[in-house]
């Protein structure tokens, strides 16, 4: 289960808006674990400033990385979106580096033999 830390402001939100807030959070962590079957922990704090901004902290630890995404809206469905957007986009992005790398060091490794 994601773990979903209410903060300052956050405990005007109605049942609707939680329920949305633990709906979403259970699909993230679902999407998280289908990019990243080594999942540690996923967390996702929510709170709200003192001029009406909801913050959206969103993170997810794997063996060896950690990925944090911030976002900031007026309307709390719309930093919860885009901040669950970023932090699987991130993701995505690290492990097609770590493709990518890997592909390097072997096409390096089959030229070197080639020698």
């Amino acid at each position: 289960k994601m773990e979903i830390k209410y903060l300052s402001g956050a405990s005007k939100l109605n049942e609707s808006e939680k329920g949305y807030i633990e709906k979403k959070a259970q699909k993230t962590k679902k999407l998280l674990g289908e990019h990243e079957p080594n999942l540690l922990r996923a967390e996702f704090e929510i709170r709200q400033d003192k001029s009406g901004f909801w913050q959206i902290v969103m993170s997810a630890v794997i063996p060896g990385s950690k990925f944090r995404v911030e976002k900031k809206d007026k309307d709390m469905r719309k930093a919860i979106d885009s901040a669950d957007e970023a932090l699987l986009k991130k993701i995505r992005r690290s492990k097609e580096k770590k493709r990518d790398s890997l592909r390097r060091r072997k096409k390096a490794s089959e030229v070197a033999a080639d020698l």
